[in-house]
């Protein structure tokens, strides 16, 4: 839907600036969020669905190490030739004054004789203020049997926040992090009001409040400050 308070606005120009995914985010998520096979045949034929690469291993069993690419890969008998896995994980960064926590899929294509194809969209944006005042810029949603059903033609909008945003918001965290000052001034406004004791438990009263995204970012923040 179109922006309409001045935060909304003010969020949506900020979104068009962000760039596209780096490359060590891209890596990492290939590495550790999804499943790294090697296909083996009853004769011992095996192809690692990494890099495409083929070997025979006269022994059955149940991890091995692909010899040209190092990848350990779990071993499956089959006579599959291909497959298909996806995941979704999330990047923290910073845009201005604003803390953002990106939400990405990744869809990885794998078929044997062939190095795995990798892709990655953008699913959703949650933009959090100094004040800890939130927005989400998102993907629409359609209609279907699945839950994370996305109009992936659809453009990156304002949208009104629901538990499946928030839950893919839940999934892995790359764990390189940027935190703004900002949050960090948010917090220890927090930590300082009175009428709660101890500190620990306003925030977790506060954190109860807050979508899972802000409740993710200012938790990592309050650990670290102690």
């Amino acid at each position: 839907m179109k922006p309409r308070t001045k935060y909304e606005k003010a969020v949506i120009a900020q979104s068009g600036r962000l760039r596209p995914l780096p490359t060590a985010p891209r890596r990492w998520a290939f590495t550790n969020t999804i499943n790294h096979y090697a296909f083996r045949l009853p004769k011992g034929r095996t192809t690692c669905m990494d890099c495409g690469h083929s070997w025979i291993m006269s022994e059955s069993a149940e991890i091995c190490k692909c010899p040209n690419c190092k990848a350990k890969l779990e071993v499956k008998e089959t006579y599959t030739r291909k497959c298909q896995q996806k995941s979704y994980f999330n990047v923290i960064t910073t845009c201005g004054e604003y803390q953002i926590l990106r939400i990405f899929l990744l869809i990885v294509e794998m078929r044997k004789g062939f190095k795995a194809s990798p892709a990655f969209l953008e699913i959703g944006q949650y933009w959090i203020a100094p004040n800890g005042k939130t927005a989400l810029v998102a993907l629409q949603r359609t209609m279907g049997l699945y839950l994370d059903c996305f109009a992936f033609g659809s453009p990156m909008e304002i949208r009104k926040d629901s538990d499946t945003y928030q839950h893919i918001a839940n999934q892995y965290l790359y764990p390189k992090i940027k935190v703004d000052d900002c949050t960090l001034v948010f917090l220890t406004f927090l930590r300082s009001e009175r009428s709660y004791s101890p500190p620990r438990a306003a925030m977790e009263a506060i954190f109860s409040l807050m979508p899972s995204a802000t409740r993710r970012i200012c938790s990592l923040r309050l650990s670290a400050m102690g």
